[in-house]
């Protein structure tokens, strides 16, 4: 992630008002805020401070810019990523921990964008099929992968079922929808883009490691919003072998949740190496077979909960652990 010190010279200026008493309007009191607090300082010791490189540059995280789009009585809040430069795969925070799927490429540089909050839930999903009579891959193959204890091609299986194969409750209606190929998660964002008339997809595979990283605001963490996974992330030792409800666990610097963990999340990138030289707005290759697939799961191993693990399956394939996150320009 590329990290920006706010200017000595900014302190210094502003450190010089302060003392000679000559006040701040409001823009430089918020700035001279966040100066004190990226340094480590208080109001009483900007004048002899000395100066040292932040470890990271602090970004006020415009809230204002984030919305809540209201469908058919279901809601979906979006947030606001502002755009920025950053380095893809295996960046430096997790040298020591790379695998042959984190290959680190070089900068990608990103446009300002939205993202789902969290994952679409079971009764989100819901709403639309019961708006549309859209029947999914699982129902037109009638099955789908369930875990019990290991995998089994279980009839009848679709979104309104948990990983282990039972309908779900409707208090489990918060849980990140399972079951669905990419193909229906393309087929729920043209659905929404119909009713709201914006245009909502699936994120680009690096529009989903920006956010998970926390975009301008990361703090350089190996999952999304921690080091530590539990704080963060349901996965193989924690889950009780099942899916959670949507923000039970601690969101990351941008207010995302389940990034890392709980169900895999469709990407709209087909899955291919990293291409080296400086990107911007990168898609993927322009066709391929496999789709990529990011976040990890509620029974995976840690590390492929890790904000550069990547993995991918077919566009047709539904199972028990791959769910779907919105975004929009």
């Amino acid at each position: 992630m590329r990290r920006q010190g706010a200017s000595g010279e900014s302190l210094s200026v502003l450190r010089t008002e302060f003392k000679e008493g000559n006040g701040f309007d409001d823009r430089s009191t918020a700035f001279f805020n966040i100066l004190c607090e990226v340094y480590g300082l208080t109001s009483s010791s900007v004048g002899r401070a000395t100066l040292t490189e932040p470890p990271l540059q602090v970004w006020p995280v415009n809230t204002l810019l984030n919305y809540t789009e209201t469908v058919n009585g279901v809601s979906f809040k979006m947030i606001r990523v502002q755009g920025g430069t950053f380095t893809i795969g295996c960046a430096g925070e997790l040298e020591g921990d790379c695998e042959h799927r984190k290959i680190p490429a070089p900068e990608v540089t990103l446009s300002d964008y939205s993202i789902g909050e969290t994952v679409v839930t079971v009764g989100q999903f819901k709403v639309f099929v019961e708006s549309t009579g859209y029947m999914t891959m699982a129902e037109k193959k009638g099955w789908s992968w369930v875990w019990k204890g290991d995998w089994v091609k279980d009839p009848n299986k679709n979104w309104r079922h948990d990983a282990r194969g039972n309908l779900r409750s409707i208090s489990e209606h918060n849980h990140p929808v399972l079951h669905v190929s990419w193909n229906d998660a393309v087929e729920f964002c043209g659905w929404l883009s119909a009713e709201t008339k914006k245009a909502y997809r699936l994120p680009t595979e690096a529009e989903w490691e920006f956010a998970a990283r926390g975009g301008r605001n990361s703090r350089g963490y190996k999952y999304s919003g921690s080091n530590d996974i539990e704080e963060v992330a349901w996965h193989r030792y924690n889950s009780g072998t099942q899916t959670h409800a949507v923000k039970e666990k601690k969101g990351n610097e941008l207010g995302l949740y389940d990034m890392s963990g709980n169900v895999w999340e469709w990407c709209s990138d087909w899955i291919g190496a990293y291409i080296s030289g400086s990107q911007r707005n990168p898609t993927g290759p322009a066709d391929g077979n496999y789709r990529v697939r990011r976040g990890g799961d509620w029974r995976g191993y840690p590390e492929r909960c890790q904000v550069s693990f990547r993995a991918y399956d077919h566009p047709t394939f539904c199972n028990f652990y791959i769910g779907f996150r919105l975004a929009s320009h």
